[in-house]
């Protein structure tokens, strides 16, 4: 289900101290997320909360030119993020190819093609804030049993800007990506505030 309400930004939660280890975040639920951001110019701000495609579609059909005025996508150079960028993010650790995501003979890798549609996806949610509530996992796009996640081990919610997320997943994306299977699969871990991204296969028997 999904819920809007008027919004007053404040400032995101920074966290206190981070490990410098990954944490291990596959035991997290799957929430909804939250999306704060206005959908016409100079119009108030909302929140909108609910799964990737309840928010997408909800922006899309209060402002149906919403994709094309408000994308951060552009183009082949969105794909191409330089080191120097990478190394002025608060990223502390990043790792391909995880085994603590193999569960029950899981399929734990992402089809490339699929990730790369989800990148330009969360790009489509425009100059706006994603949030995620303590304690969980959240989707922010879904396809061909590939996601992008973004997960809270914190006891606060964590709020980004949704192109911030979009940066961090195409980090993993450069680095874990294997062409020659057309498979990709990692996780990257920031601070101030903490929260994890992870690029990688659903669970075997839940899709998206």
């Amino acid at each position: 289900m999904l819920a809007a309400t008027l919004l007053t930004f404040g400032a995101a939660v920074v966290s206190a101290a981070a490990a410098a280890t990954m944490p291990d975040v596959s035991n997290l639920p799957m929430a909804p997320f939250k999306w704060h951001g206005v959908l016409e110019e100079g119009g108030p701000v909302v929140t909108l909360e609910g799964n990737h495609h309840d928010i997408h579609n909800t922006i899309q059909r209060a402002n149906p030119s919403w994709l094309h005025d408000n994308s951060t996508h552009i183009g082949v150079a969105a794909h191409n993020i330089t080191d120097t960028i990478a190394k002025r993010s608060n990223r502390v650790n990043q790792a391909c190819d995880q085994p603590i995501f193999t569960v029950d003979n899981d399929n734990h890798w992402g089809r490339a093609s699929a990730i790369r549609n989800g990148l330009d996806y969360i790009r489509g949610f425009g100059n706006a804030q994603c949030e995620v509530v303590p304690k969980s996992c959240s989707r922010f796009s879904c396809s061909y049993n590939s996601a992008i996640l973004m997960c809270n081990d914190t006891p606060n919610p964590v709020i980004i800007p949704c192109a911030l997320l979009a940066q961090n997943a195409q980090f993993i994306y450069n680095d874990c990506v294997h062409n020659w299977e057309n498979m990709v699969e990692g996780q990257a871990f920031y601070i101030n505030p903490s929260y994890n991204v992870l690029v990688r296969g659903t669970i075997q028997g839940k899709g998206c």
